[in-house]
């Protein structure tokens, strides 16, 4: 939880009153390999800080899954439509990796933003970076060849190219494995050079 409380503290200190109340609310939620922290048709109840372990969502596209965006250690992690507006999740959140997450409900959230209205700072704060990141996704993926999207991967989060497995990445950058073999041959020697 400390991990969780120093991020929110970076953006703003929080009063010795909404810190002691955070520590009662936030519970540890743990989630193994494999497993759904959300399942499409499902309302999000929670919004999760992974303090350790990596994610991924996914979403339904005719008889295959599309891999929409992987998250990791200091993340916060959320369906944002189905936690927001409390409604039936369009995607699932699926535990790539044995996940340990600290998190509140969406009552709790609400809950600390009446009772301490300095706390609507950290959640704009919060809101507006994952708007942002969603808005890069959107670009990164729609925009750009898949061998620029690997090149940027690479560049930004490396770490993501080991952990996350290969049929989920290449369906996250929208190619067969056996392209993604192709780029990763050719984003190799082009390195070597």
């Amino acid at each position: 939880m400390e991990e969780l409380l120093l991020m929110l503290q970076g953006i703003q200190p929080l009063s010795a009153g909404l810190d002691a109340h955070l520590r009662e609310k936030i519970g540890p939620r743990r989630f193994p390999k494999g497993s759904y922290l959300l399942s499409v048709g499902e309302i999000a109840g929670d919004i999760l800080f992974l303090s350790r372990g990596l994610v991924g969502s996914c979403s339904p596209v005719g008889r295959r899954q599309v891999w929409n965006w992987f998250m990791k250690e200091g993340d916060i992690c959320i369906s944002v439509r189905s936690f927001l507006r409390q409604r039936p999740s369009v995607d699932a959140i699926v535990a790539l990796e044995d996940c340990e997450c600290w998190g509140v409900t969406h009552a709790e959230l609400e809950e600390v933003y009446r009772l301490y209205p300095e706390f609507n700072l950290h959640g704009r704060i919060i809101t507006g970076e994952y708007y942002c990141r969603s808005e890069e996704r959107h670009e990164f993926k729609h925009n750009r060849t898949p061998e620029y999207r690997y090149e940027y991967i690479m560049t930004t989060e490396p770490e993501l190219v080991a952990r996350v497995p290969r049929k989920y990445l290449a369906s996250f950058l929208d190619v067969s494995v056996r392209t993604l073999g192709g780029i990763k041959k050719l984003y190799s020697k082009n390195k070597r050079h």
